[in-house]
């Protein structure tokens, strides 16, 4: 075996085939774009064409080189998106993003279970498989989706991560994904169980969780008295440096702390993207460097033109390389999969309401009396009498967004297309969705599989339509509606 890879040079049919690849995913980006404000699905689009589902004009080394660098791409959206997010914004709205996590993945799962078991008949292990594959969200798509929809407000050009929805919907969809990988980690357990006996499956479950409850309460601490003022002391230095050599030495600063905490979740059994998310929200409490450019401004002005153009063109790509795309058109798969289709969109649309109970529910709680609480738990307060209360101690203070001055109609004008954006964005399934299809599916043979082949199919039409319609929806809410939420309590 020679130990260097001899040079040879490349045909003119390779040259002409890669090059052609990367611009139609840009061209096809901004076509889809213009048409439905949703570019990614032009990338997902020609995926399935040069990809092996359809065309194979690609080899396939070169499908998985550029799997490897569109997952770069996901990782660098994620990061983008952590270090958009405002920390003090996203625990103050930990609470309501939990709930509707946990409501993204009951429901889906149910409905599951209800469609494909009860009325098509399927065993309840394949439709409960199923639904794991769609309780997910696609994390990247939707970072990207909220990232490429601008909205300007009166006064600035606010990043839809730095909204109270939308930080809402990040923090959900960024579970919905640790969750996904738990599922991923119960589906192959559960066919390694089946094969070999094995008793590893609660670690295997329990794990992906431990690991992501450890680095989520941990890493923020331990970055904040020890990394936080070592870096203060070096700003300390770099002062002394000329403005270049201080952005080469911040840019290895974050790539540093990007590769070492996607590393450290990747090994300690969680998802990468969590990694890339905390690596975004950690740098984005730093103070800012010596020079012109803050961490953000600097990440953009070096990395953003290459993830723009390349890496996450990559990405969206590399989904329509592992989509099943013949296969699909069988007729029973057709009707049967545009059912469960609308049923795992609803599943997730529905999720949006808790944007319209939320308020009036935190409302009617913090106009509870705390002295008439505490009267009625010891039986002293008379049936008959009104109890006096100090107007002191009459509400519970509830942290809520100072929108006195913004006009009546905003206020409570964004709250509907709000619940209808969280919902609709958390449509879009991708990348986990068809991780756990495909695994599910290649664990075990032909029928004896975890999901055979006709679920596995109808999984798949579920996650491609969901991901398609999603962010055109997204695109659609946010160009006539985007202004009205970003100047509502949940902007």
């Amino acid at each position: 075996m020679p130990s260097y890879l001899p040079y040879a040079e490349p045909t003119a049919v390779q040259l002409l085939t890669v090059a052609s690849f990367l611009y139609l995913l840009n061209l096809s980006r901004y076509i889809f774009d213009q048409l439905i404000y949703a570019g990614l699905i032009g990338e997902i689009a020609l995926g399935v064409v040069y990809g092996t589902p359809l065309a194979g004009i690609l080899e396939e080394t070169w499908e998985e080189a550029f799997t490897v660098l569109g997952y770069i791409g996901l990782v660098l959206i994620v990061f983008e998106g952590g270090l958009d997010i405002q920390p003090s914004l996203l625990v103050h709205n930990l609470p309501l993003s939990t709930i509707c996590a946990l409501t993204g993945i009951a429901l889906p799962i149910g409905l599951s279970m209800l469609l494909l078991h009860v009325a098509f008949g399927y065993p309840l292990v394949q439709a409960f498989t199923a639904g794991a594959a769609l309780s997910s969200t696609s994390l990247g798509t939707t970072f990207f989706v909220l990232q490429s929809q601008g909205t300007r407000n009166a006064e600035e050009q606010k990043s839809w991560s730095q909204t109270r929805v939308g930080t809402v919907l990040l923090s959900a969809a960024l579970m919905d994904d640790i969750v996904g990988l738990i599922l991923l980690s119960v589906v192959t357990s559960v066919g390694e169980a089946t094969g070999s006996g094995s008793n590893s499956i609660g670690w295997n479950i329990g794990r992906p969780l431990l690991a992501s409850s450890v680095l989520t309460i941990v890493v923020p601490p331990l970055w904040a008295y020890t990394v936080k003022p070592a870096y203060q002391r070096c700003c300390g230095v770099l002062l002394r440096l000329a403005d270049e050599r201080v952005e080469q030495l911040v840019l290895l600063f974050i790539i540093a702390i990007i590769s070492g905490m996607v590393a450290a979740a990747y090994f300690a059994g969680s998802s990468m993207l969590l990694g890339a998310f905390l690596a975004g929200v950690i740098l984005r409490a730093l103070p800012d460097p010596p020079g012109n450019k803050s961490i953000p401004e600097l990440y953009r002005a070096r990395f953003g033109q290459l993830q723009g153009y390349l890496f996450s063109p990559l990405f969206f790509a590399s989904i329509g390389f592992a989509i099943p795309f013949l296969e699909l058109w069988d007729a029973k798969i057709v009707w049967r999969g545009i059912c469960y289709s609308l049923l795992m969109a609803l599943a997730k649309l529905l999720v949006g309401g808790w944007i319209l109970l939320w308020d009036p529910l935190m409302t009617g709680i913090s106009k509870l009396p705390i002295v008439a609480i505490a009267a009625v738990s010891r039986g002293r307060l008379p049936r008959r009498q009104q109890p006096t209360l100090s107007p002191a101690i009459t509400t519970i203070a509830m942290p809520v967004k100072n929108d006195a001055a913004l006009p009546q109609s905003y206020r409570n004008g964004g709250t509907l297309p709000g619940a209808a954006l969280l919902g609709l964005a958390l449509v879009a399934r991708g990348e986990i969705g068809i991780l756990i299809a495909q695994v599910a599916h290649s664990t075990g043979s032909g029928e004896d599989a975890i999901l055979p082949d006709e679920p596995f199919l109808l999984a798949i039409w579920a996650t491609m339509l969901c991901t398609i319609v999603g962010p055109i929806a997204v695109g659609w809410i946010v160009r006539r509606y985007g202004q009205t939420i970003i100047v509502s309590r949940w902007g």
